[in-house]
């Protein structure tokens, strides 16, 4: 390279001879200050430069030192500051913290779900215990009042005394 790696200035691109060299430096101005014609804000490849030059790829393979300048500048342009690079960390680790607390989601779910499971079926149970009891109640009203109607036509049951069990004897 003739000149440092620097973004032309309006000077170097007006005392280039070669008209496609001229096109591409003027390109590499507008795209490397943000304000090109032809391709999108951010634009940054060696096609996009190309368009914007309005050349084909092949010209700017033909002039490697203006492709190789436009790579340093755009890659020299690119890097990041040490907040960008701490964001880029903080970024990274809330990711992080994000997949885990999705993951924490999804477990404290599915036990949730078992729990939910479980007492649907301790509901049945209870609901089937509490109709057996009162089934049982139903039986036991109906044998009390039946042994109420027969003490009443008896008269109250005679009372038995217990013999004492024989000791047993030891010879």
């Amino acid at each position: 390279m003739n000149k440092p790696a620097a973004i032309p200035d309006n000077v170097e691109i007006e005392n280039e001879d070669e008209s496609s060299r001229r096109a591409i430096l003027a390109a590499m101005q507008r795209i490397l200050l943000g304000q090109p014609q032809r391709v999108a804000v951010g634009a940054t490849s060696i096609s996009d430069l190309a368009r914007e030059a309005q050349v084909g790829r092949h010209v700017l393979y033909r002039s490697p030192d203006l492709k190789d300048r436009f790579a340093y500048l755009r890659d020299k342009a690119h890097q990041p500051t040490a907040a960008e690079v701490n964001l880029h960390e903080q970024i990274a680790k809330l990711k992080s913290e994000a997949t885990s607390l999705r993951e924490l989601q999804s477990r404290t779910h599915e036990r949730a779900e078992s729990w939910k499971a479980l007492c649907t079926t301790l509901e049945r149970a209870i609901n089937e215990l509490q109709e057996e009891l009162r089934q049982e109640q139903i039986k036991t009203g109906r044998l009390t009042r039946r042994l109420n109607g027969l003490k009443a036509e008896t008269g109250p049951a005679p009372i038995i005394p217990l013999r004492p069990r024989p000791s047993p004897q030891h010879p």
